[in-house]
Order: C-alpha cells, then structure tokens, then sequence
C-alpha cells in the first residue's frame, strides 16, 4: 500500500530516498497499543456488565433499558467528527495551496521547453570545449519545429547549487548559482532588464563575466546601474572578482515556493567538470515531438548521452513533488476520517433508536407522527455532530 500511494504521489525521475519496508519497531509498538486499547475495552464493558443488576436485567428482558446512557458513545462520536473536520480543513489547504502553486508565475516561460540532461560516454575524456557546446546548439537549433538552442547545468535539471557572492563593505550573500549559454534566457523566456546575454566569444574572454538578478542587483550595488561593476565569488573560486555584463527578471527556477531568488549565471564554459549540462530548447511545436531529434542529434556527436529528456512544465510540476505527495496523503486521511466519523454516527443513532424502542413505540401508538419521529432522534444526532464541529 505504501509503495502504491508513493507511486501514485512521486513523478520525479531521481529515485527517493522514502523507504516503504515496514519498520518492525514501529509495527511492534502499533500492535502493543492495539492489544492495550482492546483489553482496556474489554475490562470497561466486563465492568460495565458486572455493575448491572441481575434482577433489572432479568426484568428488562423484552424491551430496552429504560435510561440507558450515551454519554460514552456521543463523547467518542464528538471526536470522531472534530478530528475529521480538522484533516478535511488541512486536506483543503494543503489542495489549495497546491493549486495556487501550479498556476504561479515562476518567472519562465514552461510552455514549448524541452530539456535534455547529457551524460558523458566512457569515452569522452576531459572537460568539453566551447566549440562543442557551440556546434552542438546549432545543429539543434536547425531541427524543424525548434526556434533555439542553449545550455545550463541547475536551472532546469531539478537541482541548485548555492554560493556566496558578495562585493566590498558587505557581508556574502548566498545565491543561487548556474554556468548558461547564450541565448538561454530567449530560450527560457527570462526579460533581460540592461547589458546582454553571453555570447560564445565569451568563453575565450580573459575576463570573468557574469550576469544577475535584478533583486541580486539591488541588494549588491542599492540603485546603482550594476553592468560594469564588478562582485567577489567563492570559496572555489577563492574571491576571484567577475564583471556583470547583464541583469535579467528573477526566476523561480529551483524552488517554486521561493518567490524569485537571487542568482548569479556564468558562462558554461565555466562549469565544473563533474556538473553535467542540460540542453535547453525552445521549440514552435510539442516539445515532446522535439524529444527523439534532439535526442540523435546528441548521439551523433559521440561525447554525452542523452540521459533524460522532459517538458517545461514536467519539470515544474517535479518541482512541487513533496508539496503533491504531502497534499495526496492529507487527501487520504481525510477520506479516511471522514468514512470513521460517518460509521460512529451510524452506530450511534442504532443505539440511541435501540434504546429507546418503547418510547417510539408508544410515541406512535399516541399518534406521532413519522416525520415527528425522525425529528426526536436527528435533533439528537445533529447535536453530537455541531457539537464537534464546533
């Protein structure tokens, strides 16, 4: 059951770390309680029958007991419906919260994006050139149905990579961090506020380039033009200083919930040579139409492989997995609690009607009529029941 609702809930390719076996120390301690809950019950009801009068039983053979409480099965229905309207209300939030996430605006545009993750062959060695990048984007780019090519290595693939940034007279700032190529924010649909993207002379500049956010602007350089000026990064870098050259909108690339973080892009010739590259595309058509080219297009150059290829917005929705599988398994419980508290208002309204059959009986025999009936015991019920909501 576990595996199922996992399944169902979990659409990220990465494997989870979430372990379905059964914990035999917690399965030992639910049975422990199961057994103490079942003879604790068992001694209240032999209680309950040893403190009962032989003779008023003997006597009320035939008929129900007149006055027979229900305060104990109205308390245990009064929980009931409290705990369930509780799950229910968590169980629309969590829905809600879930819906308004999936229509945000991240800040990119989803739609016709397709990514392919590249994988190095055993046989490719040492760290790709820029030629390559180059070449590769352009045979793609001329793939019919395709309007550009580009390259990034956390912004799509699912992951972030966090790094201090920081400039003189202030304390670092830890930002988002990715290594891009040109056209990569054309591709994704990210505004270029001042400056401009990298271009593939860039990879042979002497110089080190970057391009930031528009909030990481602002925060680093106040309400100054920040193209020109120039920020410290490390600790791999060890405090080098790089040279902004563009601003462009923040984007929620890594985390749906941050509204747009701070980021710093250096060019993918910079990347590091155990952080693969993904190959970003912008396509006119289903970019799920675009998937088997590009993917060829990538064998025929005989470096990567392409190790998974998705959509704009498969990547947005595997950004809000925990957020699905937290709101499916409220969803659960909330059914669940709502199928326990509908059983113990049944069970309750049988017993309040078994106990007291004579009093219906001779209600109606005066001439009550059925609808004056079904009042008595639902003004009883609905009681219990605005109680717990309440």
């Amino acid at each position: 059951t576990s595996k199922a609702v996992l399944a169902r809930a979990w659409t990220s390719p990465i494997p989870t770390a979430i372990d379905t076996a059964p914990d035999w120390r917690v399965l030992g301690v639910l049975l422990a309680l199961g057994i103490t809950a079942g003879v604790a019950l068992t001694l209240g009801v032999a209680f309950y029958a040893w403190s009962l009068n032989a003779r008023d039983a003997l006597q009320s053979h035939g008929r129900s007991v007149r006055g027979a409480s229900t305060s104990g099965p109205k308390l245990l229905v009064f929980v009931q419906v409290g705990v369930s309207l509780a799950l229910v209300s968590s169980a629309l939030l969590l829905t809600t919260t879930l819906s308004a996430l999936r229509s945000v605006d991240a800040g990119y545009q989803r739609g016709h994006l397709l990514t392919v993750l590249l994988f190095p062959q055993s046989a490719a060695e040492g760290k790709a050139p820029p030629s390559y990048y180059q070449q590769l984007s352009a045979a793609v780019a001329q793939t019919p149905g395709v309007t550009a090519a580009s390259f990034s290595t956390f912004s799509l693939s699912g992951s972030e990579f966090l790094n201090p940034v920081s400039v003189p007279s202030q304390q670092p700032l830890q930002v988002s961090l990715d290594f891009v190529g040109p056209d990569f924010f054309a591709v994704t649909g990210v505004r270029l506020l001042a400056g401009r993207e990298f271009n593939w002379a860039d990879a042979n500049e002497s110089g080190n380039l970057v391009i930031i956010t528009g909030g990481l602007a602002k925060r680093l350089f106040g309400g100054r033009d920040a193209i020109g000026r120039t920020l410290s990064l490390g600790p791999k870098w060890q405090g080098e200083e790089f040279r902004v050259i563009g601003v462009v909108q923040s984007a929620s690339f890594w985390r749906v919930q941050d509204a747009r973080p701070d980021a710093v892009f250096l060019p993918i010739s910079r990347k590091f040579p155990d952080v693969y590259a993904t190959l970003d595309v912008r396509t006119s058509s289903d970019p799920a139409m675009i998937a088997g080219p590009a993917q060829r297009i990538v064998r025929q150059f005989h470096r990567d492989n392409p190790l998974r290829t998705g959509t704009g917005e498969e990547l947005f929705d595997r950004a809000l997995t925990l957020e699905r599988l937290t709101a499916f398994l409220a969803d659960l419980f909330a059914m669940i609690a709502l199928i326990v508290a509908s059983i113990g208002i049944y069970g309750l309204t049988s017993f309040y009607v078994a106990t007291r059959t004579s009093e219906i009986g001779i209600r109606s025999a005066l001439g009550a009529r059925t609808q004056q009936l079904l009042t008595l015991v639902l003004r009883q019920m609905l009681a219990v029941v605005f109680a717990g909501i309440a």
